[in-house]
């Protein structure tokens, strides 16, 4: 299945959603005030041609949080 849609279709309001570029690079970006943001970025990026809504997260059940595995300290 083929979701990608014209960019010009794409949301405007800081909506985060996939973005393609014509060398088929992929990020999630967002549009704001007419220009193309990636999350980690303050500068704008070159607007991509093709975009598509990000997925619903994967549903989490109880016991998967309950049988992963605890760390003792944070891995950096």
């Amino acid at each position: 299945m083929n979701n990608w849609q014209p960019i010009e279709t794409a949301p405007k309001d800081g909506t985060d959603f996939l973005a393609c570029w014509d060398n088929d690079e992929l990020h999630v970006v967002c549009i704001r005030n007419g220009e193309c943001y990636r999350a980690m970025d303050k500068e704008p990026w070159a607007m991509p041609t093709r975009w598509m809504p990000l997925p619903d997260p994967p549903d989490v059940r109880d016991d998967d949080v309950k049988n992963r595995p605890q760390t003792t300290k944070a891995i950096y």
